[in-house]
């Protein structure tokens, strides 16, 4: 997938979550939602009005920031944390592996060999 339908799906991932703030919050804690999250604030409406409409400020640059700082900042389940964490890590360089290295684990794990007969005296 390209780097912009990545942003796009993350950012209706978050637009989903984001939308719970409104629940959770009153209007003054939601100010201070905005505040913690780096979200624009917004004063005037509803509190799903607020929500949404500082959501829309987002930019897509900023994205994986907020997706962390949620994260870090909100009491989330289980299954929104793993949607946020494989998002962010999606994103993240994972750490190079030399060739040399992935054939011996691929050889270490091949399920055709027997630990057993690889044992000294076997």
């Amino acid at each position: 997938m390209s780097k912009d339908g990545e942003r796009a799906a993350l950012r209706r991932m978050l637009g989903g979550i984001t939308a719970s703030l409104g629940d959770r919050n009153t209007h003054k804690t939601l100010t201070e939602t905005f505040a913690v999250l780096s979200m624009p604030p917004i004063d005037e409406g509803s509190k799903r009005e607020r929500v949404e409409r500082s959501f829309a400020q987002v930019p897509d640059s900023d994205l994986l920031q907020l997706a962390d700082r949620f994260l870090q900042t909100q009491d989330v389940g289980a299954a929104t944390r793993n949607q946020l964490q494989d998002a962010l890590w999606a994103e993240a360089s994972p750490p190079e592996i030399p060739m040399r290295t992935r054939r011996e684990v691929a050889r270490a794990l091949d399920p055709r060999q027997s630990w057993c007969s690889t044992r000294p005296g076997s």
